[in-house]
């Protein structure tokens, strides 16, 4: 049994959130002390286990700080687990724990100041192991950083359904309406689109500081009632699992757990190869996906208007994306956090 403490600021609805939750409760269920450590008053967006100890920490940073490192000393943590708390080091630094942290985005793309640069490298310099999403985001760092790191994609959540059969005339997305994730290049790969196939619509599950923005684009492209937003949802894949093809615009991203859960219940998919790497790594372009240009709304829409018009392709492509589900099952990638506990 280890003491296992993971840090991060809540249990909200992005991906590191996600992969946080299924990781502690697996080490819980496992039978280790687990405890979550989380510093805004927010509901839970993902399940986790009961036997996880929820720990609540207020103030500034060098007060978190200050607490998260009297925490592990108190309890004699053994593991010590942050995503992109870049004073992690410090709570560290001297207590004998093993800490492990993990770059969860493309640090090309990354929009942080000069200061925080510096304050992720030293993080990352004095960490005993950091974890990335992808080759390539792992090659940004020079060798001082990329010697005690590796790369481990997320796990799938459980109980995800997989579907073949008759499907919806439904294009699916799932995404924040942040800049990042391009969605006027959803709008506008969509538009052509609809104008080919008038039967077909397309919903947007999440939410975002960009959601009005983007309603009015839909609206004065003449959208409205075919590009729908539905807002933050829980249980997705079984909204989506009999929907007609996934897609994602972004321009950059670590790995989508979006993308990754379509794929594992058989959506047929056409994802940008956005930069980081994270599509490029699952993507097998017109084996058990497609491959966009970021940026391209022409070749996206083009490789929709494929789909639709091609059922035997698109039923290929379903088939070949499921395989994902024995790769990146909870049990593989917990297995592979747990071997750097050791």
């Amino acid at each position: 049994m280890k003491k296992i403490l993971f840090v991060v600021s809540q249990i909200g609805t992005g991906g590191a959130e996600r992969v946080i939750s299924t990781l502690a409760s697996d080490f819980a269920e496992k039978g280790n002390d687990v405890t979550v450590i989380t510093f805004r008053d927010t509901e839970n967006a993902y399940p986790i286990s009961s036997k996880v100890n929820m720990v609540r920490v207020t103030g500034n940073p060098l007060q978190r700080a200050l607490a998260i490192r009297k925490y592990i000393q108190k309890h004699r943590i053994e593991v010590y687990v942050s995503f992109e708390l870049n004073y992690g080091c410090l709570c560290a630094f001297g207590t004998g724990v093993r800490y492990i942290t993990s770059m969860r985005n493309d640090p090309k793309h990354d929009v942080v100041s000069t200061r925080e640069r510096v304050f992720r490298f030293m993080n990352f310099l004095l960490a005993d192991h950091i974890v990335f999403q992808t080759e390539e985001i792992m090659s940004f760092f020079p060798t001082s950083i990329r010697s005690h790191g590796s790369v481990i994609m997320n796990p799938l959540k459980e109980g995800l359904d997989e579907y073949h059969g008759v499907r919806r005339k439904e294009i699916v997305a799932v995404c924040r309406l942040e800049k990042q994730k391009n969605i006027p290049m959803m709008i506008q790969a969509f538009q052509k689109v609809a104008l080919r196939h008038p039967d077909f619509v397309l919903k947007l599950y999440g939410d975002g500081g960009l959601r009005s923005e983007m309603e009015q684009i839909v609206q004065a492209q003449g959208l409205k009632g075919r590009f729908l937003f539905a807002g933050f949802q829980s249980e997705i894949d079984k909204k989506i699992k009999d929907a007609y093809m996934y897609i994602c615009t972004s321009d950059y991203e670590g790995l989508s757990n979006s993308l990754l859960e379509a794929m594992a219940i058989g959506l047929p998919c056409v994802t940008t190869d956005s930069g980081g790497g994270g599509a490029r790594s699952v993507i097998r372009d017109g084996v058990n996906g497609h491959l966009v240009p970021v940026g391209d709304a022409d070749a996206m829409s083009s490789c929709m208007n494929r789909l639709i018009e091609d059922q035997a392709y698109a039923d290929e492509l379903s088939l070949e994306a499921s395989k994902i589900r024995k790769v990146l099952s909870r049990e593989v990638i917990c297995r592979e956090w747990e071997k750097l506990f050791i």
